[in-house]
């Protein structure tokens, strides 16, 4: 009974037109002479085996182009319609959206009008099979191909983050004297941070890039971007200690290039006039309590190192690091949010409010106007901002750290001296930076809130909790 009815649905899809309806959503169109054409054309459809659909779509393909079937091209019409539909649920349940926002932009063809080469008008329908090609992608694989591609619907995406482009894909089409300018005039990153980059992205390029070139020769096309194999991560690896003498690991490299991809990312959505997406805030996790946030790391960078010197200067670059990589978390966060039409002072004034007077989500969306406080959640974005601050300041700590130790080291043995280093210091900084944005006495805290009253006008600052270094007389 169950697999009649699936069978009767499938069937359907050749017949049936998925349309958008005037009062919103969309909305089911049965076509008669395409129901016809498909029962007398494929009475044995539902017995067929698995690839059946594949020959159906030749077939029917077939008939459209080169027999001028009308019915046949309809058939396929009302395939694709379902398929879009399909496309557009799938990407709005993944990135909580409505898919009512993206279905307009994509569900476009009324089926009023043959398709006709010399219109101008050219629905998504009409350039999926303009296009197809039966002997290289699967009808379904071609449409969602193109769905993914829409200029319109991809527009919509930007707005609301999202850039449906794999990582492997932004890194394969970034050329490094792009990554070096966008890395040095939109992040401010330092002329090491941009050479270390530039060196990951270019070993990437040369062994990734070279497979995909030998994928083309082979199979005649490419398809999507695939995650790098492992063998390829090691020849990335050993491409780097070759070129360049740089030793990584390989789960380093990859962590490096996914990072590289993140920065690229945001960039081209910025730039497209949208604002980052990140995960919904407020996790459940371990919250991990803080108890030695500025002490040397375990992992000493030498032991022929003074540690009482190094100890004086560890904890002088982690509040020097710590400030710089506030300041430009927040200024790509103020530059976003202009966009957006809320100001930097606004945004300024919501961090405040949750880690300098402790306010709760709730309270700050009836203190700032705001309807709820998904508003707010949506707004302050908190858990993608300790992140890409977490991320800054191992950057630019791991540099300092790593200057500094490389004057007195022997050269001999610097062999695994940054992999070691940069452990440590990911656990320091995950103890300085916890994950809950409560306003604990942290000095992540501490340095936000100092960083805050430089900008907010004293009245804001006049409800800090205790020991808040908002309070002027208990600034650093």
């Amino acid at each position: 009974m169950l697999l009649d009815q699936i069978e009767r649905v499938m069937m359907s899809r050749y017949w049936k037109l998925v349309r958008l309806n005037p009062a919103g959503g969309v909305k089911t169109l049965e076509i008669p002479e395409a129901k016809e054409f498909f029962q007398k054309q494929f009475p044995e459809w539902g017995n067929c085996q698995t690839g059946a659909e594949t020959h159906i779509h030749r077939q029917l393909f077939a008939w459209s182009r080169f027999d001028r079937i009308r019915a046949a091209q309809l058939c396929l019409r009302c395939y694709i319609s379902h398929r879009i539909e399909r496309v557009c649920r799938q990407l709005a349940a993944q990135y909580d959206l409505d898919s009512n926002l993206l279905l307009p932009h994509v569900l476009d063809d009324t089926i009023d009008r043959p398709f006709d080469r010399q219109s101008p008008y050219r629905s998504l329908a009409h350039k999926v099979l303009e296009t197809f090609d039966p002997d290289r992608a699967a009808l379904s694989t071609w449409t969602d191909r193109l769905v993914k591609r829409h200029r319109g619907l991809n527009h919509v995406l930007i707005e609301h983050g999202i850039y449906v482009i794999s990582d492997w894909a932004i890194l394969n089409d970034t050329k490094p004297q792009q990554l070096r300018r966008i890395f040095s005039d939109f992040y401010h990153l330092t002329a090491r941070e941009i050479q270390e980059d530039c060196h990951l992205l270019e070993s990437y390029q040369n062994v990734y890039s070279l497979g995909r070139l030998q994928q083309r020769v082979q199979e005649g096309h490419l398809g999507q971007c695939t995650d790098p194999t492992d063998g390829q991560i090691e020849q990335i690896c050993q491409y780097l200690e070759q070129h360049y003498d740089k030793i990584r690991s390989p789960n380093r490299v990859k962590m490096g290039l996914q990072n590289i991809a993140k920065k690229l990312r945001d960039y081209r959505i910025y730039v497209r006039g949208g604002f980052l997406q990140s995960h919904p805030i407020d996790d459940p996790r371990v919250q991990k309590k803080i108890d030695r946030e500025q002490s040397v790391p375990d992992a000493s960078p030498e032991d022929s190192l003074n540690k009482s010197q190094f100890s004086d200067f560890y904890n002088r670059s982690f509040t020097d690091c710590i400030d710089r990589s506030i300041e430009r978390v927040l200024d790509l966060r103020f530059k976003q949010k202009t966009r957006l039409k809320r100001t930097p002072e606004e945004l300024a004034s919501a961090f405040h409010l949750v880690y300098c007077q402790g306010k709760s989500q709730g309270e700050i969306a009836t203190l700032m106007g705001m309807t709820g406080q998904h508003q707010v959640s949506r707004m302050l974005k908190l858990q993608s901002f300790r992140a890409d601050i977490r991320q800054q300041l191992l950057i630019s700590l791991l540099a300092t750290v790593l200057d500094k130790a490389k004057e007195s080291v022997d050269p001999d043995r610097l062999t695994g001296l940054e992999d070691r280093v940069e452990a440590a210091l990911e656990e320091q900084i995950e103890t300085a930076i916890p994950e809950s944005a409560k306003p604990e006495p942290s000095l992540f805290v501490r340095r936000l809130c100092f960083y805050l009253s430089k900008i907010l006008p004293r009245e804001e600052r006049d409800d800090c909790h205790p020991g808040c270094t908002c309070r002027p007389d208990d600034r650093d």
